[in-house]
């Protein structure tokens, strides 16, 4: 590990590729997670104060997210030695000929990294952090992160849906359109939501007619995150955006507001913060160059900020008092720290 010097102001910290760099809130500031940091590709984490460490011994990585547990940050990534972002094409499979991840954790009091897993197989990312679990390849196997350990578990019923801890168990949910319909037709939304108790490796599936009620007449939806409650599902109806929480109620799923519905021509693209407390509902295809405004709440009303790019990407963005960061792509796949104010 080489403890660095303090980082340049916000404007000038950049790396070598978008798809590597990851923002992760501690102690209610920002620190950056790049897998592929320096001349020699490896891992760096600058913290909140400027100060940097790098794992000279890891290897560099891609699609990178992190989790806050237990006094650490631990990291996770597709294990990607020959990235080039240049052509990148973001898949793992093709950028780095392999689906692996590997997995490190950063001691946030002794500034040390210890790798806990390397080059484990599967075909999804690793996530979430759950009880001192990290669940890897969409939940066929959980890493316990205290011995490095790897066991098989059920994987999540719904492919590519997302799981949220809620407390020490957790919750998945998902909408699809169900069956190819007519152009001319409402779309016939499903939603479905499964729950897995830390007791239990098995999932039960829960009653999700309530999510389907809300999804009626919506020309476009999805789940954009994790509340501390369980799964946001967002829908654009109307010229209206509506998010709203769902929570476990026995064998039954409530949704509630998460903030007020917001106006918006067309649908958004959402995301979450580093943290998981805070949602952003960014243009769907905003024009090159121009300034835009997007929506952020953290669930108790929503603020805007004016930015320039691409719509925010989940881990790529985080909230530092009334200040927006992001990680905005620049020439050659790069990213740079941008920042914003939230009015």
């Amino acid at each position: 590990m080489v403890r660095g010097a303090s980082s340049p102001g916000i404007d000038d910290t950049h790396g070598n590729a978008i798809q590597s760099v990851a923002l992760a809130p501690v102690n209610g500031k920002i620190a950056v997670v790049d897998g592929l940091a320096g001349a020699r590709p490896t891992v760096k984490v600058t913290l909140p104060n400027g100060t940097d460490f790098t794992m000279s011994e890891a290897k560099p990585m891609v699609g990178v997210r992190t989790w806050e547990w237990d006094g650490h940050l631990v990291i996770a990534g597709t294990d990607c030695p020959d990235f080039d972002p240049s052509t990148a094409v973001r898949t793992a499979e093709d950028d780095c000929g392999t689906t692996d991840v590997s997995v490190l954790t950063f001691d946030l009091q002794r500034h040390t990294f210890e790798t806990v897993a390397s080059h484990v197989a599967g075909e999804w990312p690793a996530g979430p952090v759950s009880t001192g679990r990290l669940l890897l390849d969409g939940g066929r196997a959980e890493l316990d992160l205290r011995t490095g350990s790897i066991s098989k578990t059920d994987p999540y019923p719904q492919v590519g849906a997302l799981p949220c801890p809620v407390g020490s168990d957790l919750l998945v949910a998902s909408v699809d359109q169900g069956d190819l319909q007519q152009p001319d037709e409402p779309i016939d939304w499903t939603a479905k939501a499964f729950f897995r108790s830390h007791t239990d490796s098995s999932w039960k599936a829960l009653d999700a007619t309530d999510l389907d009620t809300l999804l009626e007449g919506a020309s476009a939806a999805g789940i954009a995150g994790c509340s501390p409650d369980g799964p946001l599902l967002w829908r654009y109806k109307e010229h209206q955006i509506a998010v709203f929480s769902i929570e476990v109620n026995g064998d039954e799923i409530i949704a509630t507001p998460f903030g007020a519905a917001a106006s918006s021509d067309a649908p958004p693209v959402p995301s979450m913060d580093g943290s998981g407390q805070w949602l952003a509902l960014s243009p769907l295809v905003p024009e090159q160059n121009d300034t835009h405004r997007a929506l952020v709440s953290a669930g108790n009303g929503w603020r805007t900020f004016d930015w320039q790019g691409e719509p925010l990407r989940t881990g790529k963005w985080a909230v530092d008092g009334d200040t927006i960061v992001y990680a905005d792509r620049y020439a050659g796949g790069s990213w740079q720290l941008k920042q914003a104010d939230l009015t």
